[in-house]
């Protein structure tokens, strides 16, 4: 039988695939990527392909009464979504995403226009192109479902001097609202795309992912998948989001 895998070693990285895939990463010091996790509905998982070592998590979740279909996203997108927090115009909705989106550290001024689903218990929202729908019953195990779009969307001026990487659809708002003369990067969690890395080759790069240790260790692999550039670390101070701090501490905190 396999021996265990320290949950400190691949869990984080299991954490930044989207549910349903895996993906293969590195191990240690290896000259080529070993380690595989995956990303199911019930459970994280790892698999080493070199020490033939496992590791396995369970997902603790609670389903209660009329959130049961949050806690069940479906790609496709919803049917139902209706228009909300536009201004001259009412919607039944208004109070409950107005007040989730308030409490997650951003004001409505600062997104997109939103669509609501009563049925998907999601705030629909375009991002450059990238179709996102997030929870906001917090009972689902899926916070955010991307329905269409590239796995990562930018936010400013294309031709700006600085970008800022961030984990966060409303941290990358947040942040660009804070900073409008930088090129904001959201990467839809850690994992740099090659797309992504493109993108950037021109700019000095800033990463500001989350205050905690899937955030910290996104930016150093990050920083391995950028060699030659200008890289400057600023995730979050330790146990925020970018989307926790005040406009002035994101200011002062990236010094643009």
């Amino acid at each position: 039988v396999a021996e265990t895998l320290p949950h400190s070693e691949w869990l984080h990285l299991a954490k930044r695939v989207p549910i349903g895939r895996s993906e293969r990463v590195y191990h240690g010091r290896e000259n080529r990527p070993n380690l595989v996790v995956y990303n199911n509905e019930a459970e994280w998982s790892a698999y080493c392909h070199k020490c033939h070592k496992s590791g396995r998590v369970s997902k603790q979740y609670v389903v209660i009464g009329a959130a049961a279909d949050a806690a069940k996203p479906v790609t496709d997108p919803p049917r139902d979504a209706v228009p909300v927090l536009r201004p001259g115009a009412f919607s039944e909705y208004d109070w409950a995403v107005g007040s989730f989106v308030v409490r997650k550290g951003v004001v409505p001024s600062m997104l997109p226009p939103l669509e609501f689903s009563c049925t998907r218990k999601r705030i629909l929202l375009n991002a450059n192109g990238s179709l996102l729908g997030r929870d906001i019953t917090e009972l689902s195990k899926v916070k955010w479902v991307q329905y269409s779009g590239r796995p990562w969307f930018c936010l400013g001026p294309r031709n700006a001097a600085v970008a800022v990487l961030v984990e966060d659809t409303f941290s990358a708002y947040k942040v660009s609202y804070a900073c409008p003369n930088v090129l904001v990067v959201c990467c839809l969690g850690t994992r740099l795309h090659n797309s992504l890395r493109l993108h950037v080759r021109q700019q000095c790069v800033i990463l500001m992912f989350d205050g905690d240790s899937a955030g910290y260790a996104g930016a150093a692999t990050a920083r391995r998948e950028l060699p030659g550039r200008v890289v400057l670390d600023r995730c979050a101070p330790k146990g925020l989001d970018p989307k926790d701090m005040t406009i002035a501490q994101i200011r002062a905190h990236l010094e643009v």
